[in-house]
């Protein structure tokens, strides 16, 4: 029996914006370099002390080790209006193209989460993890939907809130065969406190709660040198009424902050990865990964997903490790993520329609150390 206790700094989307890592909604492919370059699969076979942002049972398996590194992200949005501009009492938006920097929201998040993993027989885990959970919001350019709120002072230009909450996160991983491993891991609701300058704007008087998210996945070694994983993830975006509420009807029914005020309309995603590493050599190991998940974006809800367009759907990464020594490892990482277009009317006037459209590249390196 093995006891081990990890400091994770481990859920590491470390003041991630919003419309910075919004890949799969507005949560990353995948956690650490090694995971990412495998499209974020990584579920039942854990490499990292990163590991434990998608699997906390997985800190039973890595060793002793550090490890950090840094990433660079271009996201590539626009937004498309097409139609004449109608009078009042109709909502119209100006037409043309307009790109990247635009009215909208950044968000930012931090997890804290100490790991604590028991692996209670041979290649058998169990982990957890209590989440302290910290965001930072700011909305820019809303000040046209003051009449849909009860507090337009609390709506936009407010500068940046912040949030602190709480959850935890469990997990298994282990051996079911000599070549095939698997490992499930499950985060509960983070309970997250209201953004209080922003009242106006999300329902239930600001709040922001994190939803919870489910990750199952398999990994088969029959080929020598060789590892194929798959993971399916499911994200509750939904649950939370101010991301899965609808824009109408409750715009008409309810006003914005309200309980049930209008929200982003997101819907529950379901992402499939794929990933596969190759140990070419003792000291050199190479990756590739795809994923692919609808996107929570219904063509109806196009109107305020303006502010955060997360319509990506399908990501291809590859990836490598290269030891220089029995204790330096240094890995590194890239991503794409193909141009994706959401077109909805706009329900407030009904004359024009909307397009949606963004495409993602990115890469990252980090450096583990071994102790």
């Amino acid at each position: 029996m093995r006891i081990k206790l990890a400091l994770g700094v481990a859920a590491l989307t470390a003041f991630s914006p919003m419309t910075a890592l919004a890949t799969n909604g507005y949560f990353s492919h995948g956690y650490g370099t090694i995971s990412k370059g495998m499209a974020g699969a990584g579920t039942a076979l854990s490499q990292d002390s990163i590991a434990a942002a998608t699997n906390p049972a997985g800190m039973a398996f890595v060793g002793n080790r550090i490890d950090g590194g840094f990433e660079v992200f271009s996201p590539r949005r626009e937004y498309t209006v097409e139609g004449p501009v109608s009078p009042p009492p109709a909502f119209s938006l100006q037409p043309g193209t307009y790109k990247s920097s635009r009215t909208g929201v950044n968000l930012e998040q931090l997890f804290i989460a100490p790991t604590w993993s028991w692996e209670f027989s041979d290649n058998q885990a169990f982990g957890i993890s209590p989440v302290i959970a910290y965001q930072r919001f700011e909305a820019e350019g809303l000040q046209s939907f003051a009449p849909f709120s009860p507090d337009p002072g609390a709506l936009s230009n407010n500068g940046t809130d912040d949030a602190w909450g709480y959850g935890y996160q469990i997990g298994w991983q282990g051996e079911i065969t000599d070549t095939l491993r698997g490992g499930l891991s499950w985060r509960n609701i983070l309970k997250m406190n209201e953004f209080d300058k922003y009242r106006g704007l999300f329902a239930e008087q600001g709040d922001f709660d994190i939803r919870q998210m489910f990750n199952a996945g398999i990994a088969w070694s029959g080929l020598e040198n060789h590892w194929f994983l798959l993971d399916i993830q499911h994200i509750r975006y939904s649950e939370i009424n101010s991301v899965g509420n609808p824009l109408l009807p409750n715009l008409q029914t309810a006003q914005l902050g309200d309980d049930n005020g209008a929200g982003f309309g997101w819907d529950d995603m379901t992402i499939v990865k794929l990933g596969w590493q190759w140990q070419q050599t003792p000291a050199h190991a190479w990756r590739a990964g795809v994923s692919y998940g609808e996107n929570p974006i219904s063509d109806e809800d196009v109107l305020f997903n303006i502010l955060a367009p997360g319509v990506q759907e399908w990501h291809f990464t590859g990836g490598f490790t290269h030891s220089f020594s029995e204790n330096l490892d240094v890995s590194g990482m890239a991503f794409y993520s193909p141009a994706k277009t959401v077109t909805g009317p706009n329900p407030l006037a009904p004359n024009q329609t909307i397009d949606l459209e963004m495409y993602q590249l990115g890469a990252s390196v980090s450096v583990g150390w071994k102790y």
